[in-house]
């Protein structure tokens, strides 16, 4: 079996309601889409996806759209999709766009389950998990429309792990909305902030006791990804678990991480490492240096996400939940059948494969460029 076409459709998806983060706010995903093409008539499927533009990092639809049309799909073209390390192997002549080299690993695992006639996290070492606790993201600035969400999420889906965007607006307001967050739900809220690199370490520092006296589960990437010093100084100074996100991109980050004893948890990401076979090697390594983890995500469609689930299956240890909630924050469903919540949990999908197809009628119509 080998690879014979590589396509790839750029859309854009509105978000339910604007999504604010450090670097101010989102209203939309700009996604691509890849679909690979085997010689034996097996395809599979994948996602690349960014809140709006560069913000998160360097990549952008445009550059995700031309990394893999230009540059990555014609090096796949000849090569078993089966044998995914031979397609990582093939992809690193192209510098970074991780982001396109995981939709395009992630198609390639579809069809090795597809081919296969198994599920895509039977490759990966076998199921661990078929549900995964889910965390809800609070990013619109406002306690009191917080307040709601974080009832209607709960209601509707049993959620009652919240992350909260903060690090957009200055100190004073994120630990006064923080706090009145603290209260949601009868007092049976978790919260975990996640600043987005966007606190230097005096305001971090600033910020710990408040948190600890809320009751904070975790601070996710306080601190600009370089400052991995100021990270190992903020973890012995709190009692509050640090976790590395935007500074935890590879195996070699998550090893110097461990080494340095710079944080207690990794947020676990498919696009910011290039794909599945990295983040697995990144758990490896938090599973050996007694890190925990946490799948994470870029607001993903349901075909991102069901990639993003089969790794959740497989990987050693998942204790701290997922926030894979982009089939719920995004305005539109891009698949046959959608990913299924319930009961503050998200679903693995259980068919061949990643287990979804996307709706390619939806696909197109949300299509630009």
């Amino acid at each position: 079996m080998l690879i014979d076409r590589v396509s790839a459709v750029r859309v854009r998806i509105p978000y339910r309601r604007s999504h604010t983060q450090s670097f101010g706010p989102v209203p939309y995903s700009e996604a691509v889409f890849v679909r690979v093409s085997t010689d034996s008539g097996v395809e599979g499927f994948g996602e690349a996806c960014v809140p709006a533009g560069p913000y998160w990092n360097e990549e952008s639809a445009e550059s995700m759209l031309a990394a893999c049309e230009v540059y990555l799909g014609p090096r796949l073209v000849g090569a078993d999709p089966r044998a995914l390390g031979a397609v990582q192997d093939r992809m690193r002549v192209v510098s970074g766009n991780h982001f396109a080299k995981n939709a395009l690993e992630m198609a390639c695992l579809d069809i090795a389950g597809r081919a296969a006639g198994v599920p895509a996290h039977d490759l990966l070492g076998g199921v661990r998990r078929r549900d995964v606790p889910i965390i809800w993201s609070l990013g619109i600035g406002d306690a009191a429309a917080e307040l709601d969400e974080m009832a209607e999420m709960h209601e509707r889906y049993g959620i009652e792990i919240f992350k909260v965007k903060v690090g957009h607006e200055p100190l004073a307001h994120d630990l006064e909305r923080l706090s009145r967050l603290a209260g949601g739900l009868d007092g049976r809220v978790r919260l975990r902030p996640d600043a987005n690199q966007g606190w230097d370490e005096a305001t971090a520092l600033r910020a710990l006791p408040v948190l600890e006296q809320l009751g904070i589960e975790a601070l996710e990437q306080p601190l600009p990804r370089w400052n991995l010093t100021g990270l190992a100084r903020l973890r012995n100074a709190s009692r509050v678990p640090l976790m590395a996100d935007e500074s935890v991109l590879s195996p070699q980050d998550a090893l110097t991480l461990a080494r340095e004893g710079a944080v207690d948890l990794f947020a676990l990401k498919l696009a910011k490492s290039g794909g599945t076979l990295p983040t697995m090697a990144i758990a490896a390594i938090a599973e050996a240096a007694g890190i925990g983890c946490y799948m994470g995500c870029m607001v993903e469609s349901g075909l991102g996400t069901a990639g993003y689930l089969h790794a959740c299956a497989a990987v050693p240890d998942l204790r701290w939940g997922c926030a894979l909630l982009g089939p719920l924050l995004l305005a539109e469903e891009v698949l046959t059948e959608p990913i299924r919540f319930a009961n503050g949990r998200i679903f693995v999908p259980d068919g061949p494969g990643l287990g979804v197809l996307p709706d390619w009628d939806a696909v197109h119509a949300l299509a630009v460029g």
